[in-house]
Protein backbone atom coordinates (compact mmCIF):
# COMPACT_ATOMS: atom_id res chain seq x y z
CA UNK A 1 0.00 0.00 0.00
CA UNK A 2 2.71 2.48 0.79
CA UNK A 3 4.40 2.11 -2.63
CA UNK A 4 1.57 2.72 -4.02
CA UNK A 5 0.62 5.68 -2.58
CA UNK A 6 4.59 6.73 -2.82
CA UNK A 7 4.20 6.23 -6.73
CA UNK A 8 1.35 7.87 -7.27
CA UNK A 9 2.50 10.80 -5.09
CA UNK A 10 6.16 11.23 -7.21
CA UNK A 11 4.02 11.02 -10.34
CA UNK A 12 1.71 13.41 -9.51
CA UNK A 13 5.13 15.61 -8.10
CA UNK A 14 6.92 15.17 -11.49
CA UNK A 15 3.97 15.77 -13.60
CA UNK A 16 3.23 19.27 -11.40
CA UNK A 17 0.21 17.82 -10.33
CA UNK A 18 0.74 17.26 -6.42
CA UNK A 19 -0.91 20.04 -4.55
CA UNK A 20 1.64 22.28 -3.21
CA UNK A 21 4.07 21.14 -5.38
CA UNK A 22 3.11 23.35 -8.29
CA UNK A 23 6.35 25.35 -7.83
CA UNK A 24 8.82 22.63 -7.15
CA UNK A 25 10.70 21.09 -9.31
CA UNK A 26 11.40 17.38 -8.57
CA UNK A 27 13.87 15.06 -10.63
CA UNK A 28 14.13 11.56 -9.91
CA UNK A 29 17.62 9.70 -9.68
CA UNK A 30 17.17 6.21 -10.16
CA UNK A 31 20.55 3.76 -9.45
CA UNK A 32 20.77 0.34 -11.54
CA UNK A 33 23.08 -2.48 -11.77
CA UNK A 34 23.66 -5.30 -14.54
CA UNK A 35 21.02 -8.15 -13.20
CA UNK A 36 24.29 -10.48 -14.43
CA UNK A 37 26.41 -8.38 -11.68
CA UNK A 38 28.25 -10.92 -9.47
CA UNK A 39 27.92 -8.16 -6.28
CA UNK A 40 24.57 -8.70 -5.77
CA UNK A 41 22.13 -12.02 -5.50
CA UNK A 42 19.56 -11.18 -7.89
CA UNK A 43 17.29 -13.71 -5.27
CA UNK A 44 17.69 -10.67 -2.68
CA UNK A 45 15.67 -8.34 -5.02
CA UNK A 46 12.14 -8.20 -5.55
CA UNK A 47 11.17 -8.79 -9.21
CA UNK A 48 9.68 -5.41 -9.46
CA UNK A 49 13.07 -3.85 -8.93
CA UNK A 50 14.50 -5.89 -12.63
CA UNK A 51 14.74 -3.54 -15.51
CA UNK A 52 14.53 -4.19 -18.58
CA UNK A 53 15.12 -1.86 -21.59
CA UNK A 54 15.04 -2.18 -25.28
CA UNK A 55 19.12 -2.44 -26.37
CA UNK A 56 20.05 -2.50 -23.05
CA UNK A 57 20.96 -5.13 -20.38
CA UNK A 58 18.41 -6.36 -17.92
CA UNK A 59 19.44 -4.37 -14.87
CA UNK A 60 18.16 -4.05 -10.85
CA UNK A 61 17.28 -1.03 -9.25
CA UNK A 62 19.01 -1.04 -6.80
CA UNK A 63 18.30 2.38 -5.24
CA UNK A 64 16.33 5.94 -5.72
CA UNK A 65 16.25 9.55 -4.67
CA UNK A 66 14.39 12.77 -5.43
CA UNK A 67 15.72 16.29 -5.59
CA UNK A 68 12.91 18.76 -5.00
CA UNK A 69 14.15 22.44 -6.15
CA UNK A 70 12.52 24.84 -4.77
CA UNK A 71 12.58 27.98 -1.70
CA UNK A 72 10.32 25.32 0.54
CA UNK A 73 8.53 22.35 0.68
CA UNK A 74 5.01 22.20 1.32
CA UNK A 75 4.32 21.06 4.80
CA UNK A 76 7.77 21.37 6.36
CA UNK A 77 7.90 22.08 9.90
CA UNK A 78 12.26 22.21 9.74
CA UNK A 79 13.41 24.67 6.69
CA UNK A 80 16.59 25.39 5.74
CA UNK A 81 17.40 28.89 6.14
CA UNK A 82 21.15 29.73 5.56
CA UNK A 83 21.00 29.18 1.64
CA UNK A 84 22.57 32.17 -0.15
CA UNK A 85 20.26 31.06 -3.65
CA UNK A 86 18.77 28.79 -5.22
CA UNK A 87 17.87 25.28 -2.61
CA UNK A 88 16.95 21.92 -2.94
CA UNK A 89 16.13 19.42 -0.83
CA UNK A 90 16.83 15.36 -1.03
CA UNK A 91 14.01 12.73 -0.19
CA UNK A 92 13.00 9.13 -0.43
CA UNK A 93 16.77 7.99 -0.22
CA UNK A 94 16.02 4.67 -0.44
CA UNK A 95 19.25 1.49 -1.57
CA UNK A 96 17.82 -2.21 -1.74
CA UNK A 97 19.37 -4.16 1.20
CA UNK A 98 21.36 -6.28 -0.67
CA UNK A 99 22.98 -3.38 -2.29
CA UNK A 100 23.33 -1.36 1.36
CA UNK A 101 27.41 -0.40 2.01
CA UNK A 102 28.19 -0.20 -1.33
CA UNK A 103 28.33 3.39 -2.33
CA UNK A 104 25.42 3.21 -3.85
CA UNK A 105 23.98 6.23 -1.61
CA UNK A 106 27.16 8.26 -1.98
CA UNK A 107 27.28 7.98 -5.87
CA UNK A 108 23.59 9.19 -5.77
CA UNK A 109 23.90 12.16 -3.63
CA UNK A 110 27.00 13.04 -5.35
CA UNK A 111 24.95 13.06 -8.79
CA UNK A 112 21.83 14.84 -7.00
CA UNK A 113 24.62 17.26 -6.19
CA UNK A 114 25.97 17.79 -9.72
CA UNK A 115 22.18 18.05 -11.61
CA UNK A 116 21.08 20.30 -8.57
CA UNK A 117 24.28 22.73 -9.10
CA UNK A 118 25.03 22.26 -13.18
CA UNK A 119 21.76 21.89 -14.41
CA UNK A 120 19.40 23.69 -11.91
CA UNK A 121 21.66 26.31 -10.38
CA UNK A 122 21.29 25.42 -6.86
CA UNK A 123 23.65 26.60 -4.06
CA UNK A 124 22.71 24.42 -1.15
CA UNK A 125 21.04 21.19 -0.70
CA UNK A 126 19.46 19.91 2.26
CA UNK A 127 18.37 16.58 3.79
CA UNK A 128 16.06 15.63 6.83
CA UNK A 129 17.03 12.60 8.85
CA UNK A 130 15.25 10.82 11.60
CA UNK A 131 17.42 12.04 14.23
CA UNK A 132 18.64 8.74 15.90
CA UNK A 133 19.36 7.08 12.29
CA UNK A 134 23.24 7.36 12.82
CA UNK A 135 24.33 5.37 9.97
CA UNK A 136 22.26 8.02 7.49
CA UNK A 137 23.71 11.31 9.46
CA UNK A 138 27.17 9.96 8.83
CA UNK A 139 26.40 8.82 5.35
CA UNK A 140 25.37 12.98 4.53
CA UNK A 141 28.51 13.66 6.86
CA UNK A 142 30.58 11.44 4.23
CA UNK A 143 29.26 13.45 1.47
CA UNK A 144 29.76 16.86 3.00
CA UNK A 145 26.60 17.72 4.68
CA UNK A 146 26.28 19.35 8.00
CA UNK A 147 24.04 20.30 10.84
CA UNK A 148 22.15 23.23 10.78
CA UNK A 149 19.36 22.21 12.66
CA UNK A 150 17.42 20.06 14.74
CA UNK A 151 13.45 19.57 16.12
CA UNK A 152 13.09 20.07 19.84
CA UNK A 153 11.20 17.32 21.74
CA UNK A 154 8.40 19.09 22.10
CA UNK A 155 7.80 18.95 18.20
CA UNK A 156 8.61 15.31 18.06
CA UNK A 157 5.59 15.12 20.69
CA UNK A 158 3.06 17.22 18.83
CA UNK A 159 4.16 16.25 15.40
CA UNK A 160 3.95 12.40 16.34
CA UNK A 161 6.80 11.35 14.74
CA UNK A 162 10.42 11.21 15.60
CA UNK A 163 12.57 14.40 15.36
CA UNK A 164 14.05 15.24 12.37
CA UNK A 165 17.81 16.59 11.59
CA UNK A 166 18.42 19.09 8.86
CA UNK A 167 21.64 18.31 6.98
CA UNK A 168 22.88 20.96 4.71
CA UNK A 169 25.67 20.96 2.02
CA UNK A 170 26.88 23.95 0.29
CA UNK A 171 27.03 23.31 -3.49
CA UNK A 172 29.27 26.08 -4.42
CA UNK A 173 32.48 24.85 -2.94
CA UNK A 174 32.53 21.07 -4.61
Amino acid sequence: MKIENETTSLTNKLCGAEVGYENVKVVLIVARAPASSAQYDIREFDPASLSVRDGAETSLIVGSLDINIGDRLPAEELAGTRSLGRRAYLSNVGVAPAARRTGVASRMIERASIIARDEYAVHTLYVHVQHDNDAAIALYERSDFIREAQETAGAESSLGRPARVLLRRDLRIH
